[in-house]
């Protein structure tokens, strides 16, 4: 059977299309959550950072 056949091309795409539409949510979901998890751990450094120079400014006020 040659490939470049009309049924065989849509035989393909089929089972492409079938796949596709369990895993794009999937992956959608999977990139939100990366993107939250980036945003969240960005915060925590700039508090942490914040906090250690605050913490510095008031022991050097205090020598």
């Amino acid at each position: 059977m040659n490939y470049t056949e009309r049924k065989a091309k849509n035989q393909v795409f089929f089972y492409i299309t079938s796949g596709s539409g369990f895993m794009t949510p999937l992956i959608s979901v999977l990139i939100i959550l990366g993107a939250v998890s980036t945003a969240v751990n960005m915060v925590a450094a700039m508090v942490k950072r914040i906090c250690n120079g605050i913490e510095k400014r008031l022991l050097k006020k205090g020598n």
